[in-house]
């Protein structure tokens, strides 16, 4: 794989945010985040709201219509 091909690091944490946000979904956890110099937790749906506010543009109907 050529360093061309690889996708931009806002590319590859939304990818990762969205896999994150599935696997807890699936196992029926809470994502643990740091935020504000301490550990907070978020329901996927809460995750979905916050990424998806932080990304307006993008298309995350994958994972807002369950």
């Amino acid at each position: 794989m050529s360093v061309s091909s690889l996708p931009s690091p806002g590319a590859a944490f939304r990818l990762v945010a969205r896999e994150v946000i599935e696997t807890a979904e699936r196992t029926g956890t809470d994502i643990v985040i740091w935020r504000d110099n301490q550990i907070a937790r978020l329901t996927p749906a809460q995750a979905r709201i916050e990424i998806a506010a932080q990304y307006p543009s993008e298309n995350w109907q994958l994972i807002t219509n369950n």
